[in-house]
């Protein structure tokens, strides 16, 4: 059912947010100033395309979703189309990779 499917697509992103704001400590991953989870302005946590969308279509190196790190809504706009450099896309590909052990940690443990 298509509206069982948003669901759990809403419910898997607020959990996903959840454990990245736990991860980054509540901090932007550009500026690494404190965020504002669920909230709206400026200071709210959104998810951030380290390397843009369209340039993964020409790359398949950087999956669209395991690309995405918390940062302000501020400093996501004042990057604009700007890339990540090599640092910041280590980075995030740490991120992802610890989410992902979490992710199946979980799964294991919800199997016993």
């Amino acid at each position: 059912m298509k509206v069982e499917s948003d669901r759990n697509r809403a419910q898997s992103r607020r959990e996903r947010r959840e454990w990245f704001f736990a991860a980054q400590d509540g901090r932007c991953f550009h500026c690494g100033e404190l965020m504002v989870l669920g909230g709206e302005g400026q200071l709210s946590a959104t998810f951030d395309h380290i390397v843009r969308p369209r340039r993964q279509k020409r790359s398949n190196k950087h999956d669209h979703a395991d690309n995405t790190a918390l940062a302000h809504a501020y400093c996501n706009n004042l990057r604009g189309d700007a890339e990540g450099d090599a640092i910041s896309v280590a980075r995030v590909e740490k991120l992802w990779a610890d989410y992902n052990a979490f992710r199946a940690a979980r799964k294991l443990s919800k199997a016993h």
